[in-house]
């Protein structure tokens, strides 16, 4: 990469998260409101979502790790702490977006009466909103989901 530079490439994964938190919005609004229409559990695309995004976790770590790094030097720290904001506020944001599909999945199932509450879906909900065990809980949702499913028919 010693062609590109730094400017460049912030450039490029600023812009590349735009693209997705644009890409997760969508997906969310677009799984809740196939919900409330009668469509089935959007578990499986949920999953899929959060597997597809464990690359850009994984960079958005490193590039924070970096830029802290980078606050050793006093004159970076003015651009640095709002980069580091933004970063820290659109990875709850992914985290976020792609749980509520299952949320509100939940929500719905619970007012139609679809469901009884169980203490691992309660768990799997928090889990949810629990950054790195929001894929533990959407496991633990489509499976009770998945047992749910299974017993009613």
């Amino acid at each position: 990469f010693s062609f590109i530079d730094g400017n460049t490439f912030f450039g490029i994964f600023f812009g590349l998260e735009g693209l997705l938190f644009s890409l997760c919005l969508a997906i969310g609004v677009l799984s809740i409101i196939s919900i409330f229409k009668g469509n089935e559990n959007p578990s499986n695309v949920t999953m899929i979502c959060k597997l597809v995004l464990i690359p850009w976790f994984i960079m958005n770590f490193i590039i924070c790790v970096c830029l802290l790094g980078g606050m050793l030097n006093p004159f970076l720290m003015i651009g640095i702490i709002p980069a580091m904001i933004v970063m820290i506020s659109t990875t709850y944001l992914f985290m976020l977006a792609t749980s509520l599909p299952d949320i509100a999945h939940f929500i719905h199932c619970l007012i139609k009466r679809k469901i009884a509450i169980n203490v691992l879906q309660i768990l799997s909900i928090c889990f949810m909103l629990v950054f790195c065990l929001d894929a533990a809980g959407a496991i633990i949702y489509y499976t009770q989901v998945k047992d749910v499913n299974n017993n009613s028919h």
